[in-house]
């Protein structure tokens, strides 16, 4: 078993599952089948009672006794009384009855004869259930008897005694194939959902592992081949966290290092020609804020996301410092999520920043939702190209008009910075056209949640 896959292990399990429900089934069949239809009847056939009853009222006292005679069986007996039987009481087995009041009224109603003639039925109440009895006598059939008063004032007890078959806390035990079904039937899905565990928690892993590429080791489970794939990812996960870190590394050291000889070669410009030194000031300005840029970059890949943020605040703090206002769709709903606070608000100064540039006028909203919430960067300059969108997500890329234009003081990294980010708290950053013209920024983020919260270390084995 132990060398089974998943596939292979959950198949298993539901083919045994199916032949024990089947066994069990096929037995209690067995068991109960000597059981004939006409002794598990609940009544006798209300039109051979109806019959019985035509027949004693017009039939001679010997007549009668013929009649009760060809009437009895191993299951019936019938028996005329010149006074009705005492109620509650049997009088055979002095045992306690119950009246039922609605198989009373059924024979009542079901021809003229029988509703010509006051009729009851009650049922030895010595079976113990949790059932009404009206129910329980439905279910099981008990010791019942039908008493019809016929027209010269007898009354015709007819007691039926049903053969009992195999029953359990007053119910047949056939019924409980059913429950036993049902049971298997729960008792798979716990199983499946056992065994598909390390599948989910894997999955689990990998969403994480994708926002912010810090490596989580998982246990290794029984089944080979998911053993195989966990330990492969666990490998995974530490090696591309590894590559990471090393690019990381490089990027801040490169950044960081640039400055020096930056700062010295401000200084020795001063002595050139005005024009060539304007011109040389633009470009170490313009490497300046390459060096930052990938300072952002390195920050963006690092810095952890374990804050509970507020968007509404943060949306209202990057407006302030645009001079914007915020259109808040849903006021009254809490705008939470999981991440950092520095690092969204650096993506929304991106995002607004971009579009100040190109556009007169820019409109920040906010959209708060119980699973997300939608924030809408949206202006009305030139736009982009729809088949320059996708590359504009990507570092150090920028748009036609940028290019073209002298002004422009981007170096292609605000965009994607911003995607990166929102990718990393789980969401998408998608690029629209805005009606009439220009662009429109579109981010979607998880709301906030106590399990994305919790970062507890997930422990795990060697593998061997």
């Amino acid at each position: 078993m132990k060398r089974l896959g998943l596939g292979p292990r959950l198949m298993l399990f539901i083919a045994l599952c199916m032949l024990l429900a089947q066994v069990v089934s096929v037995s209690l069949y067995l068991s109960d089948r000597d059981t004939t239809a006409s002794g598990r009847r609940v009544l006798p056939f209300p039109d051979q009672l109806e019959a019985l009853v035509a027949l004693m009222d017009t039939a001679d006292p010997e007549d009668r006794m013929l009649l009760l005679r060809a009437v009895a069986t191993e299951h019936t007996q019938a028996w005329l009384t010149p006074l009705p039987i005492e109620n509650g009481l049997d009088p055979q087995s002095h045992e306690a009855t119950t009246m039922l009041e609605g198989y009373s009224a059924w024979l009542a109603e079901y021809s003229v004869v029988l509703g010509s003639h006051p009729l009851e039925v009650s049922v030895a109440d010595v079976r113990k259930s949790f059932l009404p009895v009206e129910l329980r006598f439905s279910v099981v059939p008990q010791r019942v008897r039908v008493s019809v008063q016929l027209h010269d004032g007898t009354w015709l007890h007819v007691l039926r005694r049903p053969s009992p078959g195999l029953s359990f806390v007053g119910l047949p035990l056939g019924m409980f194939a059913a429950l036993l079904l049902t049971g298997v039937a729960v008792l798979t899905m716990l199983i499946v959902w056992r065994e598909t565990k390390p599948l989910r928690r894997l999955t689990a892993a990998v969403d994480a592992f994708g926002r912010d590429l810090k490596p989580r080791t998982l246990p290794l489970p029984r089944p080979p081949d998911l053993r195989f794939l966990v330990y492969a990812f666990n490998e995974m996960q530490q090696n591309i966290s590894q590559a990471d870190r090393s690019r990381s590394d490089m990027i801040a050291a490169l950044s960081h290092d640039i400055r020096t000889p930056l700062a010295r070669l401000t200084l020795r410009i001063r002595k050139l020609d005005p024009e060539i030194r304007a011109a040389a000031e633009r470009d170490i300005e313009r490497i300046t804020r390459v060096a930052d840029g990938a300072a952002h970059f390195t920050e963006a890949e690092t810095i952890t996301l374990d804050e509970q943020v507020d968007l509404r605040v943060l949306m209202l703090q990057v407006a302030q410092d645009y001079d914007l206002i915020v259109d808040d769709n849903a006021p009254q709903r809490p705008a939470l999520i999981n991440g950092s606070a520095a690092l969204l608000e650096r993506a929304l100064s991106n995002m607004v920043e971009n579009s100040r540039k190109y556009a007169r006028n820019t409109r920040f909203t906010l959209t708060p939702g119980s699973s997300e919430h939608v924030v809408v960067v949206e202006d009305d300059g030139p736009g982009i190209l729809p088949e320059d969108r996708a590359r504009l997500l990507q570092p150090f890329q920028r748009g036609q008009i940028a290019r073209t234009d002298d002004k422009s003081e981007g170096v292609g990294l605000g965009l994607y910075l911003a995607n990166r980010i929102i990718a990393r708290h789980g969401g998408s950053l998608l690029l629209e056209d805005a009606v009439p013209a220009g662009l429109r920024l579109v981010v979607t983020l998880p709301a906030y949640s106590d399990r994305a919260a919790r970062t507890a270390p997930a422990g795990g084995r060697r593998f061997c």
